[in-house]
């Protein structure tokens, strides 16, 4: 067995020994066990009879208040009270009132619709009607102009008389000043007048041909005598052969 240790003052020793006894039996205490050991739980005992007893009984009696408490709110709306706080002038009927409230709400919509009716009849238009209707007549005329068959607006099944024969009419004189122009164009001028040529008289009587004369003997030729004088060459030759002649003197003389 260890000796403890010595110590000068034998009371402060055995306090210090009674305080570690205290915190270890501390530590043993707030020690945690390894394994559970402890019952399992079931419904049965997390179950209480007595409460839920008590609680349906609650349940119960509040179940009967709320029955008194409508049957009183019944008899109250059935019945008149002892003292009549009507006001006479005040109709009872519902239907009558319903009725009331339906027309003066009716009154209400009725005059803000004619105080919104003449705030927007009072009110100046932006656009021009009347400039919008002078634009739009002469874009048409200005389609029915440029239009190859006759113009027809989206909002009109049929176009207008005036504006197609209007167009028709510009385009037709159009077309004439135009086959004038072409006519005048295509139209040759008159060519000068041409003298008559001179009338010939007519050729002078032909004799008749005569009758061919009989073919004649060939002569003999006549025998040729020698003569000391030279032959006589043509002077007919081609000019080919004297341009090749004079190529041949110019070839001679520069050799």
């Amino acid at each position: 067995m260890p000796e403890p240790k010595r110590s000068g003052n034998q009371a402060c020793a055995e306090a210090m020994r009674e305080r570690a006894y205290q915190q270890h039996r501390d530590r043993l205490a707030a020690t945690k066990p390894a394994v559970d050991t402890s019952a399992p739980e079931s419904a049965a005992f997390s179950r209480h009879i007595g409460k839920m007893g008590s609680q349906k009984k609650k349940f119960n009696q509040v179940e009967r208040d709320n029955q008194v408490l409508v049957e009183r709110l019944v008899h109250i709306m059935n019945t008149k009270g002892g003292v009549d706080n009507s006001e006479p002038w005040r109709d009872h009927n519902k239907a009558v009132d319903s009725q009331r409230r339906r027309q003066k709400k009716q009154d209400t919509i009725d005059a803000e619709n004619q105080r919104m009716l003449q705030r927007l009849q009072n009110a100046k238009p932006t656009y021009s009607s009347e400039k919008l209707k002078k634009d739009r007549k002469a874009n048409e005329m200005h389609a029915s102009r440029i239009s190859r068959y006759p113009y027809r607006p989206m909002d009109r099944p049929e176009p207008e008389p005036d504006l197609v024969q209007r167009a028709q009419a510009e385009d037709d004189s159009e077309d004439d000043d135009y086959e004038v122009d072409e006519r005048a164009q295509r139209t040759p001028t008159p060519p000068l007048p041409q003298r008559p040529p001179p009338q010939q008289s007519p050729p002078p009587p032909q004799a008749p041909p005569s009758p061919p004369s009989p073919p004649r003997a060939a002569e003999p030729p006549a025998p040729q005598e020698a003569s000391d004088e030279e032959p006589e060459y043509e002077d007919d030759y081609d000019e080919s052969e004297s341009s090749a002649h004079d190529d041949t003197n110019s070839s001679r003389e520069d050799l």
